[in-house]
């Protein structure tokens, strides 16, 4: 095969690992707001009856037991508002999503780097194995949000999802490189 059509899957994998960066960023943000959002519906529910039952509301006046109603109504509905939103299976399932993103992010950034080297049929048929997962990923995965790709998107422009070796390293130089931040 012709070296430019060893170039043009190269980008290809180029372009797939950087869409495997920014889902996989933007899952592993969503994931932890969908545990805040866990944790709150867990705590609320507690919190709420416990004010219910205390009697820190007589300090508030002759509405008390309306306050304990309300507060007791609340705590009664958190759990049926957790269980309706799957909340829990959400989180687990947005992880798993993240976690298969960032493996196909990875194996993507070595069929570029490292494969590319082999002949054009091998680096093919890996590419197409890899890209036919990714697929299979993407069907079952969740969209994140807009705002969470916006906060993944800064986190990778600010250089959070940069390595010491891609940032730094001289192309002319052996693959040993020490890290001048470890010197001294």
């Amino acid at each position: 095969m012709s070296e430019k059509q060893r170039e043009a899957l190269i980008a290809e994998c180029q372009r797939q690992y950087e869409s495997c960066l920014y889902t996989a960023a933007s899952l592993w943000i969503y994931q932890r707001s969908a545990r805040r959002q866990k944790l709150f519906f867990i705590v609320a529910p507690i919190i709420f009856a416990a004010l219910a039952g205390s009697d820190i509301l007589g300090y508030f006046g002759s509405g008390e037991t309306g306050l304990a109603l309300f507060f007791a109504l609340l705590a009664g509905f958190f759990p049926s508002i957790y269980s309706a939103l799957e909340l829990g299976l959400r989180e687990k399932e947005i992880g798993r999503a993240a976690a298969d993103f960032t493996k196909l992010r990875d194996d993507f950034r070595q069929l570029a780097h490292v494969h590319s080297h082999e002949s054009f049929s091998d680096f093919f048929a890996k590419f197409e194995r890899v890209k036919e997962r990714k697929e299979f990923v993407r069907c079952d995965a969740p969209n994140a949000p807009e705002r969470f790709f916006k906060d993944a998107q800064a986190k990778i422009n600010k250089g959070d999802y940069t390595f010491w070796v891609d940032d730094q390293r001289d192309p002319t130089l052996p693959d040993a490189v020490e890290d001048p931040r470890l010197e001294g």
